[in-house]
């Protein structure tokens, strides 16, 4: 009996065994938040991009010369990720045999998703007996980004080099993560790079269905970069409210009923206010996207447990606090399993 009334008192929930909860909920969230932010999180998906084969080489006819191709970036003037708007300066470079392919050809190149806003006369030198050209660049452009894990997420940021003019049996890229280069002196805001990959190969349009006659194919490189958020001033900001309100709304099933009945139900009311207009500081916050984000569903996961505290209060003349004490471990086993499982789990 007397283990009962550490928990409750009367027809409420002692404060004691609030503080408890709240303690455990918030260690268990924050392990749970920490364990995702420290691993590389990233639901970008690689564009397309086809190895080729001999069996490939058999069909575009032709033995390809072989380009090295590198990339240097010197500088991220745009870097938005929400606004999913990037400008780059840097130097593109070309490694190879003059005679089998010309300058005038591999000058011909193109970012996809992207504009070339400024290009530099080539500067050319012979390597070891080949042509090195370079290109001093600045383009603008866009990603492929996949926002399903905002605010926990991380980004690949993919630069992709065409050549539309040539085929992959006239010109076969080569390049390695040691051609490509990221200035030491560049910041970006909120971001850290975590790592840098390189693929080459082809890609291919089809220009009617049916007809692989009048498939295109050019040589492609695709430049990737891993970046990390550096900071957790958006998780935050987005998070911490939400908690907040709840821990505030769980408080309310300590008040006896019989005192402060009219403050319980002005507590949880203004909770479930407080929480829909927070949500219109989410969405300033979050990318504009079609599908839900992990924001998204937190947001209604808390939601859902503030209504059913609601609810509660609205019976809170009938109910005991026995019955207010297993809500109370209800709502916070609710909320702490359902965050572990969209975190850890369904959203992997």
């Amino acid at each position: 009996m007397s283990n009962i009334t550490k928990i409750i008192h009367g027809n409420a929930t002692t404060y004691s065994f609030q503080l408890i909860m709240l303690c455990i909920t918030s260690l268990l969230l924050g392990i749970t938040i920490y364990h995702s932010t420290k691993n590389f999180n990233s639901l970008d998906q690689m564009p397309e991009l086809f190895p080729i084969t001999p069996a490939h080489l058999e069909e575009f006819q032709g033995t390809p010369t072989t380009v090295e191709v590198g990339l240097y970036i010197k500088d991220f003037p745009e870097f938005n990720v929400l606004k999913n708007e990037f400008v780059f300066s840097g130097i593109i470079w070309f490694q190879f045999d003059p005679s089998k392919t010309s300058l005038d050809t591999l000058g011909k190149f193109s970012i996809e998703k992207g504009e070339i806003v400024s290009l530099s006369a080539p500067t050319t030198r012979l390597i070891e007996g080949k042509v090195f050209a370079r290109y001093d660049i600045r383009v603008r452009f866009k990603a492929a980004m996949n926002f399903s894990l905002f605010p926990l997420e991380d980004h690949t940021i993919y630069i992709i080099l065409d050549n539309h003019f040539v085929t992959p049996g006239e010109i076969r890229y080569e390049s390695s993560v040691s051609s490509f280069i990221l200035s030491p002196n560049m910041i970006v805001s909120d971001w850290i790079p975590y790592d840098r990959s390189v693929y080459t190969g082809h890609s291919e349009s089809h220009l009617e269905e049916g007809s692989k006659d009048k498939n295109v194919y050019y040589p492609r490189v695709v430049f990737g970069i891993d970046y990390k958020r550096s900071g957790t001033r958006q998780l935050f900001t987005i998070l911490l409210p939400l908690i907040l309100i709840f821990f505030i709304t769980v408080f309310s099933l300590s008040m006896d009923p019989e005192a402060y009945s009219k403050s319980i139900i002005a507590l949880s009311t203004g909770s479930v206010t407080a929480l829909l207009a927070y949500r219109f500081v989410i969405e300033n916050l979050s990318p504009h996207v079609g599908y839900f984000m992990l924001s998204d569903l937190l947001f209604f996961l808390f939601l859902g447990a503030v209504f059913i505290i609601f609810f509660v209060n609205a019976l809170t003349l009938t109910l005991g606090g026995r019955s207010k004490a297993w809500i109370t471990v209800l709502v916070h086993t609710l909320v702490v399993s359902t965050s572990l499982y969209l975190i850890d789990f369904w959203l992997r």
